[in-house]
Order: C-alpha cells, then sequence, then structure tokens
C-alpha cells in the first residue's frame, strides 16, 4: 500500500473493463455455466490480472456486471481478439445481450 496515499499502488497501464449483459429469462443457469468457462478461459491469458461479478438485486436481477482487469490494453486486446473469447462471446449473446455501461 502507498503509505502517502493509503491506496495500493497500481500501474499506470492497467486497464479495467466494465462489461453489462442483460440475461434473457429462463437462460441464468445457461450463464451462469457460461460464466465459468468464460473465466476459465481468460486466466490462460498473459496479463489478466482479476474479474469481479457485479449482480446488482442479486440472482433475482437479469443484470450481471463482469469486470475484468488486464495488466495493460495491448493484454486486453490479445484475451478479446482470441478465438476462445470470440466463441464464447457469440455464444452467450444467444442468451444474453451486451448493455452499454
Amino acid at each position: 500500500m502507498d503509505k502517502k496515499s493509503g491506496y495500493g499502488k497500481h500501474s499506470s497501464k492497467e486497464i479495467t473493463e466494465v462489461i453489462s449483459r442483460n440475461i434473457a429469462a429462463g437462460h441464468e443457469k445457461d450463464y451462469d455455466n457460461w460464466l465459468q468457462r468464460f473465466m476459465l478461459a481468460e486466466r490462460q491469458f498473459p496479463g489478466y490480472l482479476g474479474t469481479t461479478i457485479f449482480a446488482p438485486g442479486g440472482n433475482i436481477s437479469s443484470v450481471r456486471y463482469v469486470i475484468n482487469r488486464f495488466a495493460d490494453q495491448a493484454s486486453l486486446d490479445a484475451w478479446e481478439n482470441s478465438e476462445v473469447a470470440l466463441s464464447l462471446i457469440e455464444e452467450v449473446s444467444k442468451y444474453s445481450t451486451l448493455q452499454r455501461v
């Protein structure tokens, strides 16, 4: 922790991406299963730092926020443009819609 500011030190290149998806009714389990595979896959990519999942309203809400952290933009781009990520995004689009944050 940085003693001067009281906050942890982070690289100035570190990037955070927030993805919001609205899950179609009846597809919550499909989404949860997909999310597990998505997180396992992205962990394999260089520069991956972590993911936080936020579900406002808990399990009764159809909205999920996925907050991804990568070491830099190039690492995030490599993940997002990979065959595995593109395939997973195509799959989840069958039962959820991307929401702009």
